[in-house]
């Protein structure tokens, strides 16, 4: 094992310490490493040993996506307390009343662990404001942590209508208003939620704004207190998608004008199109000076392809890169071809409606797999599945238009195919399987998905703009809610 990656001023240090705590790093498992940390907290001393706190630090950095490694390592020795409490507290998710309690309850007793999240999400929302004496636990989780980077929130659709803002009682309206507004927040993700209208009034630097099913609450106690200034928000990367044709229309009335914080956005992605897509040209309008990137961002099912819209990309200069991106959910090779099929046909009907968007220095078409299948025995291989997508009638048609309708004068201009491969709980794979991580055979997934589509595109190919890429961590938990 190399140790100059745990010694940036010199690794000849490291000889004089335990073998034990430099071999940490080569176990892979989580029992080696369980193993090996017990040895340090049975067999040694580490304080007395008088190793770096740096080198520890490293360490411990290393095993960041390991929970339960984390977790022991909290429990050896106060020299890996506190890196270990960092990683472990790093990311909250507050799924019922129960879990805020008990999270409030532990911050009680060491109030800095709540200073360690940087990402909060709080799911099924609504239910944990509306549970008897759960306010004051959500106000104070959000009022004391002072790092926050990300924000999630979202609640559960029974009525099909998103929840109003104005029912969340005023302490956690304060509270929220107050997180959103904490300088080193940059993500904010809400979906399902009526969201007041004075939120786009706040002085807020974002780097990723998401809505998802949301609707504009129009009135409440919040507009009155918020909406008093210019609108001062800002973000790089605007992700929409709305359920509804009334949603589209008056959030279509709160951004149409030059003031808006879409006309300084560097990045739209538009999410299960539908209605959404009315308001991608308005978007495209207000963003023109700034916009550099579109994805659109789909996941084809049994209904005719989605209506798209079209606008001429010539006239938005800044422009460069197109991005598709489907997720095919399936749950059976047939019911795979029929989802790729109709993925494949959607991005024919968008580039032939709009032959500009095949000027643009960048397309990029990304296919994630997503086996549906809540009860069954083995997830399929990748091998099978990059055998079916291959098979597809449709490549060479693409191969053809894509072929055609490049600008032989622009130089660097390329197409990138990529396929998504879905991260959680550590593991890379296809579907609810976890046993089939695909993590240990991802250089030959890519080797494999790159023979694969240069055999189904030799035009473009042979052109030399072809790129190919396997894409390891898609959440698509993230871009769904």
């Amino acid at each position: 094992m190399n140790a100059k990656c745990f010694a940036p001023r010199g690794h000849h240090v490291l000889q004089h310490y335990p073998p034990v705590l430099l071999a940490l790093q080569s176990f892979t498992t989580r029992t080696g490493r369980t193993i090996m940390l017990r040895a340090i907290s049975d067999q040694w001393d580490v304080s007395y040993l008088r190793v770096p706190q740096e080198l520890l630090d490293r360490i411990i950095d290393d095993l960041r996506d390991d929970f339960e490694t984390l977790k022991v390592c909290s429990l050896t020795c106060r020299s890996l307390l506190s890196q270990s409490q960092s990683h472990i507290f790093s990311a909250i998710r507050l799924e019922s009343q129960r879990s805020c309690v008990h999270l409030c309850s532990v911050a009680e007793v060491n109030p800095q662990l709540l200073e360690y999240v940087h990402e909060l999400t709080l799911a099924n929302f609504d239910h944990q404001w509306r549970s008897p004496g759960s306010n004051r636990h959500i106000a104070f989780i959000l009022n004391t942590t002072t790092s926050l980077r990300s924000l999630c929130m979202w609640s559960v659709l029974d009525t099909h209508t998103p929840r109003p803002w104005q029912h969340i009682p005023q302490d956690v309206q304060k509270a929220l208003f107050n997180a959103i507004c904490s300088p080193s927040l940059v993500a904010l993700r809400i979906a399902d939620i009526a969201i007041p209208r004075a939120l786009f009034s706040l002085n807020i630097r974002l780097k990723h704004l998401s809505l998802t099913g949301v609707s504009l609450d129009w009135g409440g106690q919040q507009d009155e207190l918020y909406s008093g200034g210019p609108v001062r928000m800002s973000t790089q990367t605007f992700e929409l998608s709305l359920h509804h044709l009334q949603d589209t229309r008056s959030f279509l009335s709160a951004i149409s004008h030059p003031d808006s914080f879409v006309s300084q956005i560097k990045r739209l992605v538009i999410t299960d199109v539908g209605h959404t897509a009315s308001l991608a040209v308005p978007i495209i309008k207000l963003a023109f000076q700034s916009l550099k990137t579109i994805q659109l961002q789909d996941m084809p099912d049994g209904d005719p392809p989605k209506y798209w819209f079209t606008h001429d990309f010539s006239l938005t200069p800044n422009l460069q890169h197109l991005a598709f991106h489907f997720i095919l959910n399936f749950d059976s090779y047939m019911g795979f071809l029929e989802r790729s099929s109709i993925a494949f046909r959607q991005i024919f009907d968008f580039l032939r409606l709009n032959p500009s968007a095949l000027r643009l220095k960048r397309i990029d078409i990304q296919f994630t797999p997503w086996w549906s299948r809540f009860y069954n025995t083995a997830a399929p291989m990748w091998r099978r599945i990059l055998h079916l997508l291959g098979r597809a009638d449709d490549w060479s048609m693409l191969d053809e238009l894509l072929d055609v309708y490049r600008d032989p004068a622009s130089a660097g201009q390329s197409v990138s195919f990529e396929l998504g491969i879905i991260k959680v709980g550590g593991h890379h794979y296809i579907g609810r399987a976890f046993e089939h991580d695909w993590g240990n055979e991802m250089e030959e997934i890519k080797r494999t998905w790159q023979e694969t589509i240069r055999a189904r595109m030799p035009r473009v190919s042979q052109g030399g703009a072809l790129i190919t890429d396997v894409i390891p961590d898609v959440d698509i938990w993230t871009s769904r809610l």
